[in-house]
C-alpha cells in the first residue's frame, strides 16, 4: 500500500521558496535591531581602570589620575580625584583612552587617543582643559578635537604645547579665562618627541625625541671631522659643525634631513612664533594675524630650531663611561630616546632628562641625566637677512649623570620613564618609575619599579620592585608624582590601581596604601 500525498501533508516548491524567504528576512530584522541596540557596559564611577598617568595639586592634598579603560570594559574614561591618602572623592568622564596629565596653577590638561579604531574620525583624540580651583570638582572649559594621537602635553602660563606621535606640535596661549585659549598646529617633525619642558627663562620650548615602544634607535659614536655647505656640495672643509660626517657626506645624505631627527632635539621660540605678525610669517597663513603659524620642514626657522643632542657623562667617583671612542676628539656621543623631562625645584637653568636605550645596543643609556643652561639657545638672523645661525649644544648646555650610575643602582633591567624631583626635608630628591611593560618586552623582561635618591648623594637609594604574579600586580607602575612631604603616588596600569607612598630621604621608602 502506498501513502497518500496531499496538499497539506507536502509543501509545494513555491511555498518552499516563500518560507526560506521568510526566515531570511526575519533573521535580517532580528540582526539590524540587534545592531540599533547600543551595547550595555557598567558605569565607570570611581572605578580605577588602566589608569596611565598621574598628577598632584600644588598644595599636595590631592591626586588626579587618568583612567584610560584600555581594555574597554567601561567604554568610558575618567579623571579620578583622590585626597593624599588615596580616598575616592570624585571621578569627572571623559573619553576613554587617555594618555597625559598636565597640571599647572589651577589648570589641568587631558589628552586623549582615539577611542575606538585608529582611523575613525567618529571617536577622535582631544586635549581638554579642567578648572580644579575646586579640586573634588574639576570643571571643562575647553575641548579640542585633534588629527593624530597625542602623546604628551606641557604647560606654563602663557603657554601650552601638546605633541603626537607622527612628530605633529601644536602650541599655543593658555589664557586666564580657559575658554578662550588656543592651540595650533605649529610644526610636523619627522620623529616623535614626548619629552618637553617649556624654560620659562628664555621663553623657549625644548623638545627631544622618543623611541615610543620597544626601542630601535640606538645611541651613537660618530666621527663630527668636517663640515659642508648648504648648497649640498660633496666637498666639505676640515672642522666639526655637530653634523655626522657620514649625515652629510654626499648631496643625497644632505637631502636626507628626516633621518637625523632621532638625535636632534628642537628648540622653539615660543616668546617670538606666539607675537603678532611672527618673524617671516609666511604669507597667506590661516592662522589669524599669523600668530604661532605652521612652519614647513624647509623653512629656515625650522631648520634652525633643529639642534644635535650629543654628551658623554661620568660616574660619581668621577671616572668617565669608557665608551668605545670617549678619548677621540673626532667622535661625539650622539643620543636618542628621551621619556620625560622635568624642571629643577630651585634653579630655573637646570631641568632633568629620562634617558633610556636598548640594554643590548646603548650600554651607556637608562638613566637621569642633569641639563644645565649655559648660555643663549635662540636662534640668530644672519646679515644677509635670510639664514639663521645657531649656537653649538655644547656651548649652550652641560649634561651631568644624577641617576642610574653603573653599580649599585644600575641592572639591565633599568628603563627609566616619568620621575620627579622634589625637595624633600631639605633634601633634592628623586623618585623615578622604570618600566618594562609587557607589550614591548618578554615577560622575563618586563620589570616595574619606583627608584629613590638624593641627587649627588647616591650612597642612598631605595627602591620598590613590582612583579608579575597576580598578587604583585598592583606594583606595575607607570607614571609617577612626589609631593614636598615626601607623599608621592604612582599607578598600576596592569593592576588597575594606584599606589600610595612615602620617601623620607636617606631613611626609607614604603608603600603605604594600593588603593584599587
Amino acid at each position: 500500500m502506498h501513502a497518500r500525498t496531499t496538499k497539506d501533508s507536502v509543501a509545494s516548491p513555491r511555498a518552499s521558496r516563500h518560507t526560506r524567504l521568510g526566515w531570511s528576512l526575519l533573521a535580517m530584522c532580528l540582526c539590524l535591531f540587534a545592531c540599533r541596540v547600543k551595547e550595555k557596559f557598567p558605569p565607570l564611577g570611581t572605578t580605577i581602570a588602566s589608569p596611565v598617568d598621574i598628577a598632584t595639586s600644588d598644595d599636595g592634598k590631592h591626586f588626579f589620575v587618568l583612567n584610560s579603560d584600555f581594555d574597554n570594559t567601561y567604554d568610558v574614561g575618567s579623571v579620578l580625584v583622590l585626597d593624599r591618602d588615596g580616598h575616592k572623592l570624585n571621578a569627572i568622564e571623559v573619553p576613554r583612552m587617555g594618555r597625559s596629565l598636565a597640571l599647572f596653577g589651577n589648570t589641568l590638561m587631558v589628552t586623549v587617543d582615539y577611542q575606538k579604531e585608529s582611523t575613525n574620525n567618529n571617536y577622535p583624540p582631544h586635549v581638554m582643559l579642567f578648572d580644579v580651583s575646586d579640586p573634588e570638582h574639576p570643571q571643562k572649559k575647553q575641548d579640542w578635537v585633534l588629527d593624530c594621537s597625542p602623546i604628551n602635553g606641557v604647560m606654563h602660563a602663557p603657554y601650552i604645547a601638546v605633541s603626537c606621535a607622527n612628530g605633529t606640535l601644536m602650541v599655543g596661549n593658555l589664557t586666564t579665562d580657559l575658554s578662550r585659549a588656543t592651540l595650533f598646529k605649529v610644526r610636523q617633525y619627522n620623529a616623535s618627541f614626548r619629552a618637553l619642558y617649556i624654560d620659562t627663562k628664555q621663553n623657549l620650548l625644548l623638545g627631544f625625541p622618543t623611541d615610543l615602544g620597544r626601542p630601535e634607535h640606538n645611541d651613537a659614536e660618530l666621527v663630527d671631522n668636517m663640515s659642508y655647505t648648504t648648497d649640498r656640495s660633496p666637498i666639505g672643509t676640515p672642522g666639526a659643525n655637530e653634523v655626522p660626517d657620514q649625515m652629510e657626506n654626499s648631496p643625497r645624505q644632505q637631502a636626507n634631513l628626516a633621518q637625523r631627527q632621532s638625535f636632534q632635539f628642537f628648540v622653539y621660540d615660543l616668546a617670538k612664533e606666539g607675537q603678532s605678525p611672527a618673524p617671516n610669517c609666511p604669507v597667506g597663513t590661516t592662522t589669524p594675524g599669523c600668530i604661532f603659524p605652521y612652519r614647513d620642514g624647509s623653512n629656515p626657522v625650522v631648520q634652525g630650531e633643529m639642534r644635535w643632542i650629543y654628551f658623554n657623562l661620568n660616574n660619581f667617583d668621577g671616572a668617565p663611561d669608557q665608551s668605545d671612542h670617549f678619548n677621540d676628539p673626532a667622535f661625539k656621543f650622539y643620543r636618542t630616546n628621551f621619556y620625560a623631562a622635568q624642571p629643577d625645584p630651585d634653579n630655573s637653568d637646570v631641568f632633568y632628562l629620562s634617558h633610556r636605550g636598548s640594554p643590548d645596543r646603548s650600554r651607556w643609556a637608562n638613566q637621569i641625566v642633569r641639563v644645565t643652561m649655559k648660555g643663549d639657545l635662540h636662534n640668530k638672523l644672519a646679515p644677509d637677512g635670510v639664514t639663521y645661525t645657531f649656537p653649538t649644544t655644547a656651548s649652550t648646555m652641560s649634561f651631568e649623570r644624577v641617576y642610574g650610575f653603573k653599580g649599585a643602582e644600575a641592572t639591565r633591567f633599568v628603563y627609566p620613564s616619568d620621575f620627579r624631583v622634589r625637595r624633600v626635608n631639605g633634601l633634592k630628591t628623586i623618585v623615578v618609575n622604570n618600566s618594562r611593560d609587557l607589550v614591548n618586552w618578554v615577560r622575563s623582561d618586563s620589570y616595574f619599579s619606583l627608584g629613590a635618591q638624593v641627587i649627588d648623594q647616591p650612597d642612598w637609594f631605595a627602591e620598590q620592585v613590582g612583579g608579575l604574579s597576580p598578587q604583585d600586580d598592583i606594583r606595575s607602575y607607570n607614571q609617577v608624582v612626589l609631593n614636598a612631604d615626601g607623599r608621592g603616588a604612582s599607578c598600576s596600569y596592569y593592576g588597575n590601581s594606584v599606589v600610595i607612598f612615602d620617601v623620607v630621604p636617606g631613611v626609607g621608602f614604603n608603600i603605604v596604601n594600593p588603593v584599587k
